[in-house]
């Protein structure tokens, strides 16, 4: 479950502070929550800040022209996303929820993890990145090094040791 409603009031919280910042939403699910999330979007006059995207196939492209990868969902069972983001040097501001952020992201390191629901402790963890460009930098170079350890080759070495251990 993304929680797309809790994104929407996170970038809120930002917007006041940086109102020409931009949210992208990508991906395609339920049109009827998705039109829920328009009038949310509208309800709070966000239309000019907040976007749908749509589905693509483009990831890296779009999370290289991104500052922030911001994840919402209650629960993810790996967290690839995160892990394409990372890849590209994208700090992560996510709910710590109990599998895949929690798994990746070092918090405070390479991106922060966020007590479940807590809309302001999350905006106030993206202001302080738009803020700190060092930080913002640092976070980013260091989640391009956690993301290196889901390379193909390294996890393939990571299986060859412990299959050489039996």
């Amino acid at each position: 479950m993304k929680r797309f409603e809790l994104f929407i009031e996170i970038a809120e919280l930002v917007i006041k502070k940086y109102p020409k910042y931009r949210f992208e939403i990508y991906g395609e699910g339920n049109p009827i929550y998705k039109d829920e999330l328009i009038e949310l979007i509208k309800s709070k006059q966000l239309q000019n800040n907040i976007f749908f995207m749509g589905i693509t196939s483009e990831v890296q492209s779009i999370f290289s022209e991104a500052s922030i990868y911001v994840c919402t969902s209650k629960t993810e069972s790996f967290g690839l996303t995160l892990i394409e983001a990372m890849d590209v040097g994208l700090p992560v501001v996510s709910f710590d929820c109990p599998h895949g952020p929690k798994n990746i992201i070092h918090d405070g390191v390479d991106g922060y993890l966020i007590q479940n629901d807590s809309i302001v402790e999350a905006s106030d963890a993206i202001i302080n990145l738009i803020e700190d460009k060092k930080l913002l930098v640092s976070m980013g170079n260091s989640a391009r090094l956690t993301a290196q350890r889901y390379h193909l080759d390294n996890v393939m070495k990571m299986w060859v040791n412990l299959l050489n251990k039996y």
